[in-house]
């Protein structure tokens, strides 16, 4: 595989190759931790941030819940139930429902594995040389449930706030849990974004997949914790016969049925 960039696929690519794009979403500090590795093997990477914990220095949602439940006991699966049935609601209910139950102060990072970056660390991120910041929403909403008027809203502060931190405007998007709809890619296309990148499990073909709208629903595989990394990696190559995305395509279906 050649490691490309999303200008590079912005561009256009030469057919009867495979190429590899690298993302990290939501804009965790320790993405620098990569850099050193990137730089190494030559490997553009683009980041997708989400720009109201990186101004408020506050705790991605879902590491509270993880910590929180963590400290009263709680297992995996149940962990995993209460992040499920908070996705349902809006980011505004998430973080009151949450500072009711463990107190504000639970939004507060304690180290630099479970902080955001700060914006002066985005800006110096966002100046090397093979890294690009993209739009991951303000709050880390799901937007396929929402107006378009909410959609554009989330988008537009994003974009206004990144500009402001980096001084630079994005042109790609990823999708918060992947969640999309039609409604979704249409204010995508009218707001001007080349690409827009799911949680998808599925190869991209340049003959159909980067072309017109399909090009704002982009495939993505990402890896998981309770899997082997070399047997996913393994697993990514089959593709659309792979054991790995077989399952969890299937488990996002059954997620996606509630």
């Amino acid at each position: 595989f050649r490691s490309v960039s999303s200008g590079d696929i912005c561009s256009g690519l030469p057919r009867g190759r495979r190429y590899a794009h690298v993302t990290f979403d939501d804009g965790y500090y320790n993405n620098v931790d990569i850099l050193s590795l990137l730089e190494e093997y030559d490997i553009p990477a683009e980041i997708f941030v989400t720009t109201s914990n990186i101004r408020k220095n506050q705790k991605y949602w879902w590491d509270v819940v993880y910590v929180q439940m963590r400290r009263v006991g709680k297992n995996d699966s149940e962990i995993a139930d209460m992040i499920a049935n908070l996705k349902r609601l809006s980011y505004q209910k998430i973080e009151e429902h949450l500072s009711q139950i463990f107190g504000k102060n639970a939004f507060v990072p304690v180290s630099d594995q479970d902080r955001p970056l700060t914006p002066s660390e985005l800006r110096s991120l966002a100046k090397e040389r093979l890294i690009s910041i993209g739009n991951h929403t303000r709050d880390h909403m799901l937007l396929a449930g929402c107006s378009a008027q909410v959609v554009e809203e989330q988008i537009t502060t994003a974009q206004e706030e990144i500009k402001e931190m980096t001084g630079k405007m994005p042109v790609i998007f990823a999708y918060p849990n992947g969640s999309y709809s039609d409604t979704v890619i249409q204010v995508l296309d009218q707001l001007g974004f080349e690409l827009g990148f799911s949680s998808d499990l599925r190869v991209n073909h340049l003959s159909r997949d980067v072309e017109g709208k399909n090009r704002l629903a982009l495939g993505r595989f990402s890896f998981f914790s309770t899997f082997d990394l070399l047997t996913q990696c393994a697993n990514f190559r089959l593709a659309s016969i792979s054991p790995i995305v077989l399952a969890k395509r299937a488990q996002r279906a059954f997620a996606r049925s509630y």
